[in-house]
């Protein structure tokens, strides 16, 4: 029986790859939005906390949320761009790699504000599948967003974002989002459906078109 060795060196190779991939990204992404979207977020829970007990917490804390959110979308920026056009790293490589950055960070400060604020478990539920709702439309605007040519999908994200809540409870273009629906298992399910969505979106939007057609001519020569 013939054992094929392993080769340690590809693999080594390719993890390093990859951590200096992170690395690269965490250091060149826009944290500024992010760092301001979480101080004002935890503010605002802070701030319900200490002396909002009967105001509409929900919605000051869906805010909050949707702020950190927000943020997160301008970290989609894409330096890559502008300044290395000729980079053999895929779109879809640097938007993923993005979000592995990012995402740990927005479920973070998402976690301590729902902690935080005075909420009961149900309200909590819900308005964790609204923002993971939030969140996956984000990364499908941002993607669709740089397969149309830009490069700083933030700017559209953002204000996107907040009409989508503001029509939400009106019935608006993508209907109701999980924080207007009745239980906890409804909005999660919406959420579960809307991020399934996003995500085949995200995938098709980042598909990087100047490889397949490299490849074709390739072939025919």
């Amino acid at each position: 029986m013939t054992v094929t060795p392993v080769n340690p060196t590809a693999a080594s190779v390719r993890w390093t790859q990859r951590t200096l991939l992170l690395r690269v990204t965490a250091r060149l992404m826009p944290w500024s939005p992010v760092v301001v979207g979480a101080v004002v977020a935890m503010a605002l829970s802070l701030d319900a906390r200490l002396d909002r007990p009967d105001d509409d917490i929900v919605s000051l804390i869906r805010l909050a949320g949707l702020l950190v959110v927000s943020g997160a979308a301008f970290a989609l920026d894409d330096r890559a761009a502008e300044v290395a056009g000729a980079t053999t790293t895929t779109l879809r490589t640097r938007y993923a790699t993005r979000a592995v950055v990012v995402v740990p960070a927005v479920v973070l400060v998402v976690w301590a504000s729902l902690a935080i604020a005075p909420l009961t478990n149900t309200e909590r539920s819900m308005l964790a599948a609204d923002l993971v709702a939030l969140l996956a439309i984000g990364a499908a605007i941002a993607s669709t967003t740089a397969r149309a040519g830009s490069s700083h999908p933030g700017l559209i994200v953002a204000p996107t974002l907040l009409a989508i809540v503001l029509t939400s409870s009106r019935g608006g273009p993508l209907g109701r989002l999980p924080l207007e629906l009745d239980s906890p298992v409804q909005a999660w399910r919406v959420a579960g459906l809307i991020a399934t969505v996003a995500v085949v979106v995200a995938a098709i939007a980042t598909i990087d078109p100047v490889r397949p057609l490299a490849g074709r001519r390739t072939h025919q020569r």
